[in-house]
């Protein structure tokens, strides 16, 4: 009877390590690691590397390639978990709700539709 027990322990803590690894790794590519948010945009954050280190044209042109080829990559690996990811958010944010006033509410509301404009600008970009 132990064993079960144990092997469901175990299984449960696995789904927790994966879950948590995959969210900090959704974070980072969907969030960034905080050099956007410094610059703005996605360019802006590369010519900022690029002055920061004082590259070359050869040298910051190697790197953007280098920086799409990532970009690319990140891409493609999202993509099978974004429905995923999405319908986590909008989990949570249907709990979240239901735990609010209607004055809190209207204040939750306006800060959903904040971080969505900063998204889709960022996007746009």
């Amino acid at each position: 009877m132990q064993r079960p027990k144990s092997l469901a322990l175990l299984f449960l803590i696995g789904a927790l390590l994966t879950g948590g690894a995959l969210g900090f790794t959704a974070d980072r590519v969907l969030v960034g690691d905080g050099l956007c948010a410094r610059t703005g945009s996605r360019q802006g954050t590369r010519d900022r590397f690029a002055k920061d280190l004082g590259l070359s044209g050869e040298q910051r042109a190697a790197v953007e390639t280098v920086l799409d080829e990532r970009h690319r990559q990140l891409g493609a690996i999202m993509d099978p978990v974004r429905p995923q990811l999405e319908a986590a958010k909008d989990s949570s944010r249907q709990q979240i709700r239901r735990l609010l006033t209607p004055e809190q509410l209207l204040k939750f509301d306006s800060m959903q539709r904040e971080m969505m404009s900063q998204r889709h600008s960022k996007t746009s970009r």
